[in-house]
């Protein structure tokens, strides 16, 4: 093939240029002669040249300049482009081509007490739309949608409009809520060409493994809201966080840290290659080492669900804590629910059945966040603030009709509205082991001349006890007790009556307390007077030179009420169980000695009656304080007290050594 040279025929324009400068030749004699002087300037003396020739060769060179002029600008551009500016612009190539993108990090295990896993973390297929990088046209985001439909057998209608709408945010990556097989993520992979604007992420989600058992404690994970991206720069969109239970407590050490990744596509955005930057590599969160061991927590959970089955009670809560450090052995709650919902794609339906009026609100943690008249067990309370106060004293001897008469009003004992009977000559010991209301009736508000505690000195023992203030676990969404006094409806000019003091001293009333406060209660009984704080988690396993952060057991408060106090209260908890009349009898058969307090907290006309059960074992050597709550399951004494026996049972065969 020839190629033709551009300057030799512009050198050939510029010679026909010249010839057609000078002046044409005419024939001699012609009519169309012309004189010098009409045709050529005068000649220039030093040269001989004619001005018209001269002016010709003026305008070649100006044009020669100019061309050299605009080579030199070209020229001096190129440097520019090439040399001044030539590593921005391959840097701004290398991001055309180049996806920078961040390696989310292995989410910590969260184990029992004796190293089983309660969750696992198994790899996630997550689909992305990277709206910089969907195609402009409308048409052509169709056919992209179109080929995705085909993939993962959805209807064309749901990806367009998810398509469309991730186009129209503005976000660097936009999660779209389609899940993906591991057959499915390997064809998208090798066809990533077909999918230009998506990106698809190996990333892992959750397995519960530790059944329905611990979904209220372990809680789960959802995808950051708008809040939580603005309440933290860690996260970005399409990333997930602890949502309730340890999961949310602990969410800073299970998260890890992120890494920072590149995938490599060409022109047509197939991926060619991914790698990890080696000074960002993520790292693994922490493990979590609980406090609780699952064939306990497994077994709690099934006696309370039997129970509540067989009382037709509408939910409960069973506690198992351990009185010589808070140590949350078992902690559960009925209904509970299948945290794996959480972590399922596409399962919008059975979420929502969750939040709905007839699910008997199995997302609601009733045994850190229910509040609940504690019925009979807080005369446990009443009688160690009334030794205390010495309003009575161990031999104090009250006479218990079959109720009282205040201001015209009766203010009968449980007995007399059962049978029409009384208890007769009562001490403190006796009075709590027939859990006798008229005894304390008269502890708290006083009667005839006995001077009682008042609702003042009530609140300050129940205070003490730690029934007015959360625990401290480490779970989110505790609440605290209500204790209501005289004092404060004063100041709220409200009217407060004998009558109201006098409920309080039985845990009837406006007294409202949650299970976890009034086990932590029963267990500063059994251990002598020491509250602790409760805990889940046992060790935190760390990187370093320290492999595990062990939790110490943490005291609120040391010494509540007097040891010889204590030992009273105690007795008449032994009582309970063992004594003639004592209203937990079932336990007698069990192979360590219990001490314990039924309660029967009375809710409203329509509904049934809590069943409550508080109790302590061994009793010479105290290890463990248990509390059962049956919400509108009848009698505690025939309601909690055979749960609290199953337990009880199943823990002294297998885990008291």
């Amino acid at each position: 093939m020839r190629i033709s040279n551009p300057f030799t025929k512009l050198g050939l324009y510029f010679k026909r240029m010249g010839q057609l400068l000078r002046p044409s030749p005419r024939p001699k004699n012609s009519i169309h002669a012309t004189r010098w002087e009409d045709n050529l300037t005068p000649f220039y003396e030093s040269s001989g040249v004619a001005h018209e020739e001269f002016a010709g060769k003026n305008r070649l060179l100006a044009l020669k300049l100019f061309l050299v002029v605009v080579v030199g600008i070209l020229c001096l551009r190129l440097f520019q482009l090439k040399v001044v500016q030539g590593s921005a612009f391959k840097q701004q190539a290398a991001t055309n081509f180049t996806r920078f993108h961040q390696i989310s990090a292995s989410r910590g295990i969260i184990f029992d007490s004796l190293g089983t896993p309660l969750v696992l973390n198994e790899p996630d297929y997550v689909l992305s739309a990277l709206p910089a990088q969907l195609p402009r046209a409308a048409a052509a985001r169709d056919a992209v949608a179109t080929k995705l439909s085909t993939l993962l057998n959805v209807p064309a209608i749901d990806v367009q409009t998810a398509l469309t709408t991730a186009f129209k945010l503005n976000h660097a990556s936009v999660p779209l809520k389609f899940s993906l097989s591991r057959d499915q993520g390997i064809e998208m992979i090798t066809k990533s060409s077909d999918f230009p604007g998506l990106q698809l992420d190996i990333e892992s989600k959750r397995n519960y493994t530790g059944s329905t058992a611990f979904s209220q404690i372990l809680g789960y994970l959802t995808q950051v809201s708008d809040d939580d991206l603005k309440a933290d720069t860690f996260y970005q969109n399409g990333d997930k966080i602890g949502r309730d239970g340890l999961e949310r407590y602990y969410e800073n050490q299970l998260r890890g840290v992120k890494g920072v990744g590149e995938i490599e596509v060409d022109a047509k955005g197939k991926q060619i290659t991914v790698r990890s930057d080696p000074n960002q590599l993520p790292q693994s969160g922490r493990n979590l080492v609980l406090t609780i061991n699952k064939n306990l927590q497994s077994t709690v959970q099934t006696a309370l669900e039997n129970g509540i089955r067989t009382a037709k009670g509408a939910g409960g809560v069973a506690i198992v804590l351990d009185v010589r450090s808070g140590a949350i052995l078992a902690m559960a709650s009925a209904p509970t629910y299948d945290n794996n919902v959480f972590s399922a794609a596409n399962n919008t339906d059975a979420i929502n059945q969750l939040y709905s009026p007839d699910s008997g609100t199995p997302l609601f943690d009733r045994a850190i966040a229910g509040l609940y008249p504690p019925g009979s067990t807080f005369k446990t309370i009443t009688a160690s603030a009334g030794l205390q106060e010495g309003v009575i004293k161990a031999n104090t001897i009250l006479q218990t009709p079959g109720f009282l008469d205040v201001g015209g009003s009766k203010f009968i004992d449980w007995i007399y509205g059962a049978s029409g009977g009384n208890f007769g000559s009562l001490n403190v010991v006796g009075a709590l082991t027939h859990s006798s209301d008229v005894f304390f009736y008269q502890v708290a508000a006083g009667y005839n001349q006995l001077t009682g505690l008042g609702s003042d000195r009530l609140k300050h023992y129940a205070d003490l006890f730690g029934l007015e203030s959360q625990t401290g676990i480490d779970l989110p969404g505790e609440k605290k007790g209500v204790i209501p006094s005289q004092s404060e409806y004063a100041a709220l000019q409200k009217d407060w009556y004998w009558g109201d003091t006098a409920h309080a001293g039985i845990g009837q009333g406006y007294v409202l307390v949650t299970p976890l406060e009034l086990c932590d209660a029963i267990a500063a009984i059994a251990n002598g007077g020491t509250l602790y704080q409760p805990y889940l988690v046992k060790s935190i396993e760390t990187s370093g030179t320290d492999p595990q952060q062990v939790t110490a057991p943490k005291v609120t408060r040391a010494n509540v009420v007097s040891s010889s106090v204590l030992q009273t209260v105690r007795q008449g908890m032994r009582g309970t169980v063992n004594d003639p009349g004592g209203t937990a009898p079932q336990l007698k058969s069990l192979p360590v000695i219990v001490a314990g307090k039924t309660g029967t907290a009375q809710t409203d006309k329509i509904r049934q009656n809590h069943a409550w059960f508080v109790s302590f074992a061994p009793y010479d050597n105290p290890q463990i304080a248990t509390v059962v709550l049956v919400e509108q399951g009848g009698e505690g004494s025939q309601t909690a007290v055979p749960i609290t026996k199953e337990i009880l049972a199943w823990y002294f065969t297998n885990l008291s050594h």
